[in-house]
């Protein structure tokens, strides 16, 4: 099995009150102000790969996180990592490790 282990980091304002603590995780992410910063990515035991915002959608296809033979894992992932995966770019892993 391949493992692929994400973090994402995206933008928040505590001023606009545009953060996970004051509203929830789907809320946070349909938000038009969702903005994804970068993408940190290490598969198997390799170094991570931190992957810009403007680069994100190409490497999400590379990695093809849907195969058959791969592992998504993340802290939080079931909450909010693979919730982003799925709402902002239309991938849903087929096993995920939270």
């Amino acid at each position: 099995m391949r493992i692929i282990t994400i973090d994402w980091e995206t933008y928040f304002s505590t001023k606009d009150k545009y953060t996970l603590t004051k509203m929830g995780p789907v809320t946070y992410i349909r938000d038009p102000r969702f903005y994804t910063l970068c993408l940190g990515v290490r598969i198997n035991r390799n170094p991570t790969i931190v992957v810009g915002h403007d680069e994100i959608p190409a490497a999400l296809r590379a990695y093809n996180l849907e195969r058959d033979d791969t592992i998504v894992v993340g802290h939080n992932l079931a909450g909010f990592d693979a919730l982003i995966l799925s709402e902002r770019y239309g991938i849903r892993p087929r096993f995920l490790v939270d």
